[in-house]
């Protein structure tokens, strides 16, 4: 067994990958055979040329047999070049179709599946784990299947030209294996251990060049190489660990062999000497003792790469037998138009089924209208808007887009109905062009251009040095906070969804140029459901209905003025945020150099403290709302 799979089921998993190979595998089968066949016909005219041509004094028999074994020699060249290229081929044609279906898959798998994944581990499994399967077929099978057929072909001619002298040499065979299956189920789970710690180092590795600006801000640099450090020598140790094994098992076969060796020599010398054997007979022997043993000496580098592939299936079978659990339904609804009602019917939600972190949530959002999602951070804001675009199921309640359950609807069309502007902006390293019709491939160069402006993001790309054409860095490095969440209005006023989810969309925005955005969203939210998320009041005082969260659960909802009237949670945030109230209740500062006044909802005024203020406003909340993640 490997950590609860047993070899079987491993071997058979592995083998079936060659199914999209099958006119390759049947070339290669008799590519393989053809060689072997080559291969085991030379001792046998090496035999008669030196029993009946040598011996005898026939000179035309012997340059009859030396020319036939050149004609073999050339042929069986011929037939190795085809084995070599069609296994390779095989091998190659399994990592190309084992890593487009693991992206694949990978790409069906619901968020769930990324909240607790490592992407080192990902990148192993897609990397080094497809190599080392690709390793299997070639050459590890190949020489795997020459070592089978030889080793009958070779002992069945052994046992017509002497049986008692084959059985001296057949007697190694059990042993080996016997010494091979021992080794192997103790290297097999080491390999193992070994990818995934790998797959470690490559986790610790990626975070460190994804961060390296925040490594360096922090002056962390010794200690992120001495966190890796830490991983490599592990992996050293492991990988140490597993070779030692694997050499002490490759150290007893030349023992083996060698012994195997000198019996047959030894005895099949004293019979010649007897005149029970003749010396041509007894040199095809020892060259089908060589054809035996030298296959059977790599069966430790042979198994050596089967454990490994068998490792590295384990591991690519745990993620491919992970199923997509958010697929569409069999008839799925597929509306000709999207109207963009909302409803939230006494929603309740926990991340992979633990504590809730949404309690008896119940929204009403018609078409059109703008709602205002405020609490601290972990109060489930960002939780609510995951569940309209069912990036996770409800464990109860139902979430509705124009009164259908979102687990009745296409995946697909319910997904391109809403559009997400996010703190977070993530940027491909493409051109920009290609950024900002993300969502809509086949969008015309005018249309990107008109998003663009009207995201006030035209400007800046047209004083680039390729304009929409510049490709940027990874992550899109290469532009501000700013210019980056442009473009992210940008592709979401092409996407042209229904229903918008806007978070903290002016967060990286300069004074200079968010007023211009204000009136680019105010403009894209016209007729669209959108759903603002916001921790600062200031941000959704335009908003229809606000909705205040704390601990999962909805404690007030009503308008911006209403709210403050009523003086709960929303006008404590709110008195904190505008300086009205310290948290001794003395005044307290608003938020200094980063303050900027505005609002992103319809564009209408109203004051955005900085961070500073908004630090204040978290701190000064109960603790209580401030637990979970959002």
């Amino acid at each position: 067994m490997i950590e609860g799979h047993s070899v079987r089921y491993l071997l058979r998993r592995l083998l079936g990958l060659m199914a999209t190979s099958r006119g390759m595998t049947a070339v290669a089968a008799v590519s393989i055979l053809t060689s072997i066949g080559f291969a085991l016909a030379q001792p046998l005219l090496i035999r008669a040329l030196i029993n009946s041509g040598i011996v005898t004094g026939n000179r035309r028999l012997v340059l009859e047999l030396a020319l036939a074994i050149l004609v073999v020699a050339a042929l069986s060249a011929v037939s190795a070049y085809l084995r070599a290229v069609t296994t390779q081929s095989i091998g190659e044609r399994v990592s190309y179709d084992l890593r487009s279906r693991l992206f694949q898959h990978l790409e069906a798998l619901p968020f769930s599946f990324y909240d607790a994944a490592q992407t080192g581990q990902l990148l192993s499994t897609l990397t080094e784990d497809v190599r080392n399967i690709r390793r299997f077929y070639s050459p590890a099978l190949r020489a795997l299947t020459q070592t089978v057929v030889l080793v009958f072909g070779s002992g069945a001619i052994m046992l017509w030209l002497n049986w008692r002298l084959a059985l001296v040499a057949l007697a190694m065979v059990p042993v080996l294996l016997a010494l091979t299956l021992f080794y192997g189920g103790r290297v097999r789970p080491r390999y193992l251990r070994t990818q995934r710690q790998f797959g470690q180092a490559m986790t610790v590795l990626q975070e460190n060049l994804a961060g390296t600006r925040l490594v360096r801000a922090f002056s962390r640099e010794r200690y992120e190489e001495a966190k890796f450090a830490a991983e490599g020598n592990e992996l050293y140790a492991r990988q140490l660990d597993a070779a030692r094994l694997s050499t002490l098992a490759n150290a007893n076969l030349p023992l083996v062999t060698g012994v195997a060796t000198a019996l047959v020599i030894g005895v099949g010398g004293w019979q010649v000497v007897q005149g029970a054997m003749q010396v041509g007979t007894l040199l095809a022997f020892y060259l089908y003792l060589q054809q035996l043993t030298d296959p059977i000496r790599q069966i430790g580098p042979i198994m050596n790469n089967v454990a490994l592939a068998l490792a590295s299936t384990e591991r690519v079978y745990e993620v491919l037998t992970r199923r997509p659990r958010l697929v569409s339904p069999p008839d799925p609804y597929q509306p000709t138009e999207v109207r963009g009602h909302v409803t939230f019917d006494e929603v309740t939600f926990g991340y992979g089924g633990g504590r809730p972190v949404l309690r008896g949530v119940s929204i009403d959002a018609p078409p059109g209208t703008v709602v205002g999602l405020v609490g601290a951070t972990g109060s489930g804001k960002s939780s609510v808007v995951s569940l309209i675009a069912r990036f996770y199921d409800v464990s109860g309640g139902t979430v509705l887009v124009d009164g259908v359950d979102v687990r009745r609807w296409d995946l697909a069309t319910l997904r391109a109905s809403v559009g997400f502007v996010l703190q977070e902006t993530f940027l491909f390293s493409d051109s920009i062009r290609e950024n900002i019709a993300y969502g809509r491939p086949g969008a015309s160069f005018e249309a990107v251009v008109a998003a663009a402006k009207a995201a006030q993001a035209h400007d800046f790309i047209a004083r680039l040095p390729d304009g929409y054409d510049t490709v940027l860095g990874e992550r899109g490095v290469n532009l501000s906070g700013g210019q980056k969440q442009r473009l992210a209005i940008a592709r979401a006023l092409l996407l042209d969804p229904r229903i918008l989810v806007l978070d903290e969309a002016t967060s990286s925005v300069d004074m200079e140029t968010e007023h211009e955005i204000q009136l680019a969203l105010a403009g894209l939210m016209q007729g669209r459901t959108t759903f603002i998320i916001a921790q600062r009041t200031s941000s959704v005082r335009g908003a229809d209905e606000i909705c205040v969260l704390a601990e999962g659960r909805i404690v007030e909802r009503g308008g911006h003025d209403e709210l403050l009237v009523r003086g709960g949670l929303y006008r404590q945030i709110h008195d904190i945020q505008t300086g009205e109230q310290g948290n001794d209740g003395s005044p307290a500062r608003a938020g200094s150099a980063g303050g900027r006044a505005g609002s992103v909802t319809g564009g209408r005024a109203g004051s955005r403290t900085g961070s500073d203020g908004v630090q204040a406003g978290e701190a000064a909340l109960p603790a209580a709302t401030r637990e979970g993640r959002a």
